[in-house]
């Protein structure tokens, strides 16, 4: 009796600290929506940046 009340409350404890871990880690570290974006971000300040310097540039000229 004790043995399988020791057992359940292993097996709730590992299964919670899973479902914890999982939304943890799923708000810590995002998948690749966050990424693209990112990814995204740079290239669009890269072109803003060329065209900037673009803009000097013909400004000088």
């Amino acid at each position: 009796m004790v043995v399988s009340m020791v057992l359940g409350v292993c097996f709730i404890s590992l299964t919670l600290q899973g479902t914890l871990l999982t939304i943890y880690a799923r708000r810590k570290f995002p998948r690749r929506q966050v990424a693209r974006s990112f990814s995204k971000a740079l290239n669009e300040e890269a072109v803003l940046n060329g065209q900037h310097k673009y803009q000097k540039l013909h400004a000088l000229n």
